[in-house]
């Protein structure tokens, strides 16, 4: 049972990591297909191998070693495939526009506080 949990342990974390990788890069939609078709192999591979041959709990962690197996490989696909001057266009394009948003945030900051502080000398004064 531990050689399989051992062999299971690459594409596991490797999917992981790359998961991550694909949230960076804002390919969580171009991606979807990938999920769709690794959940049909998922479905069927955990049906198949622990009841259809009657493998039991070797036959769930054999269709789950599969399927983290197929996912990493089709992660490193389409990270591969992947147009990186586009990316690298929209990174930039992210940055610029989250840099505006962070400075009229600021913005409304100072004069929410200016108000404030308006405010309280207003209020000073009356007393």
């Amino acid at each position: 049972m531990y050689g399989i949990f051992l062999f299971n342990f690459l594409p596991d974390n490797s999917r992981s990591v790359l998961r991550g990788v694909v949230k960076a890069l804002g390919m969580q939609m171009r991606v979807m297909d990938v999920h769709i078709v690794q959940l049909v192999i998922n479905v069927f591979a955990n049906w198949y191998f622990p009841f259809y041959l009657g493998m039991g709990l070797w036959g769930i962690w054999i269709a789950k070693t599969i399927t983290d197996t197929f996912l990493f490989l089709a992660y490193v696909l389409k990270i591969y495939l992947e147009n990186w001057d586009k990316v690298a266009k929209e990174s930039v394009e992210r940055q610029i526009r989250d840099k505006e948003l962070i400075l009229a945030a600021l913005q409304k900051g100072k004069q929410k506080l200016f108000l404030e502080k308006e405010i309280e000398s207003k209020w000073n004064l009356g007393n």
